[in-house]
C-alpha cells in the first residue's frame, strides 16, 4: 500500500457537520505506518471515536494505521469511486449519493460504502473512475495486523480472527455467520440493548436467531418466540430510551411517542446535505446524560426556535416528541420531532 498523506478534517460543528473539508498535509514521517486489515464482517468508520458515521468497510479490507487512542485506531483507506458520485469541495471531493461503493479498482471488488457528504482526497484516476483516500477511526477490536495469515475476504465464511480487545468476560466467537443468515447460539448469553449495553434477557443455548449486523466483536440478532398473552402490556411514554431506539433498525420506533430527559448542546439549521431534514429546518443537538457519545436531534416547531436560541449550553431538558427515525443517515443519531417541553 502506498504511503498516505496526513489529512486534517475540519467539520463545521465538530463531528456533526454535513460535509468534511480535507486538505492534504505533509507526507508521513520516516517511521512507516503499520498496516491493518478489517477483521469483522462490517466495520463502521467514524470521524472520531464519538463522531459521525463516514461509512462501512468489509472484512479483509487493508488499512494503514495513522495513530490511535483509547481503544480506537486512526486509519487510512484507499479505493476507487465512480466520478459522477463525487463533487469538488475545495481541495477535496465530497460524496454525492446517500451511499456509494468504494472499490478496489475501476469497477472492481467492493471494499465498502461511504455516506453522503463525506470528504475524500483524490490520488489518481482512470477514465470515469477516481482513486481516492479517506482517513477515519475504527474500534481496535474491528482490525488486526495485515501481516498475520488471513483468508482472502471473498472466502471468509466460518473463521473470525480474535478481536484486538475482546469485551471483559467474553471469549471470541469461534465462527462468524453471514449477515441475514439464520443460526443458533452456541452457548447461553445475555441479550443486550447495545454493544456492552444493558441486559434485556438471558437467552439459552441453541436458540434460533437471525443475524442482522456485526461490528467490533458484537453481533445484532433477532430472536422470534412466543409468550403468554396475559404477560403483554402496552408500553408507556418514555419506557423506550435513546439507546434502545438507536440500537434498533431505523424504522422500528418511527411514530413512537417518547418522553426523554436530555441536555441542550446547540441549535442548528439543516442544510441540503442532510436527507433526514427539510432544508432550513431548525433542530437542536441534545446530549443523553450519562451516556458517552450518545446524542439526539430534536426537530423544533417554529414556536420553540426562539426559546432554544436563548438556551444556555447543557441545560437539562424534559421533552415529549415523536420519533422520526431511529438512525439518521449521516450520523446514526435518533431524530425526534418535539411536540412540547415538559416541566
Amino acid at each position: 500500500m502506498r504511503s498516505f498523506r496526513l489529512l486534517r478534517l475540519a467539520p463545521a460543528i465538530g463531528a456533526l457537520s454535513a460535509a468534511l473539508a480535507l486538505t492534504a498535509g505533509s507526507p508521513l514521517g520516516a517511521q512507516p505506518a503499520s498496516e491493518l486489515r478489517v477483521s469483522v464482517d462490517r466495520a463502521d468508520v467514524r470521524w472520531s471515536s464519538t463522531g459521525r458515521l463516514l461509512g462501512r468497510l468489509e472484512r479483509g479490507v487493508e488499512l494503514q494505521r495513522l495513530g490511535g487512542r483509547s481503544g480506537w485506531a486512526r486509519v487510512g483507506v484507499r479505493g476507487w469511486m465512480w466520478s459522477a458520485s463525487l463533487e469538488p469541495a475545495g481541495a477535496a471531493y465530497r460524496v454525492v449519493p446517500e451511499t456509494e461503493n468504494l472499490r478496489a479498482g475501476p469497477g472492481g471488488r467492493v471494499l465498502g460504502q461511504l455516506v453522503r457528504g463525506v470528504g475524500v482526497r483524490r490520488t489518481g484516476g482512470e477514465g470515469r473512475w477516481l482513486e481516492i483516500e479517506l482517513v477515519g477511526w475504527l474500534p481496535e477490536s474491528s482490525v488486526s495486523s495485515a501481516s498475520a495469515a488471513a483468508t482472502p475476504a471473498e472466502a471468509v465464511v466460518d473463521s473470525t480472527p480474535a478481536p484486538a480487545a475482546p469485551p471483559a468476560r467474553e471469549a471470541p466467537a469461534p465462527e462468524s455467520v453471514p449477515v441475514s443468515a439464520m443460526g443458533t447460539l452456541s452457548r447461553g448469553v445475555e441479550l443486550r440493548n447495545a454493544p456492552q449495553g444493558g441486559v434485556i434477557a438471558p437467552i439459552p443455548a441453541e436458540t434460533p436467531i437471525r443475524v442482522l449486523e456485526s461490528r467490533g466483536g458484537w453481533t445484532r440478532v433477532r430472536v422470534d418466540g412466543w409468550v403468554p398473552s396475559s404477560s403483554v402490556r402496552a408500553g408507556s411514554l418514555g419506557e423506550v430510551g435513546p439507546d434502545v431506539v438507536a440500537a434498533a433498525p431505523p424504522g422500528t420506533f418511527i411514530g413512537r411517542t417518547v418522553r426523554w430527559t436530555l441536555e441542550h448542546v446547540a441549535l442548528q439549521q439543516a442544510d441540503p446535505w442532510r436527507p433526514d431534514f427539510e432544508a432550513g429546518e431548525w433542530y437542536d443537538l441534545a446530549r443523553v446524560p450519562g451516556v458517552e457519545g450518545r446524542y439526539v436531534y430534536l426537530v423544533l416547531p417554529e414556536r420553540l426556535v426562539e426559546e432554544f436560541r436563548g438556551m444556555s449550553p447543557f441545560r437539562t431538558l424534559r421533552i415529549e416528541g415523536t420519533v422520526r427515525t431511529g438512525q439518521s443517515a449521516l450520523t446514526g443519531t435518533p431524530i425526534v420531532e418535539i411536540t412540547r417541553l415538559l416541566p
